[in-house]
């Protein structure tokens, strides 16, 4: 489950980073 958060936590700020680069 631990990875799994944290893979979902990366994915978020990816998300995040691309939505204010936009």
């Amino acid at each position: 489950p631990g990875g799994t958060t944290a893979f979902i936590r990366q994915l978020r700020a990816l998300a995040l980073d691309h939505a204010f680069t936009w």
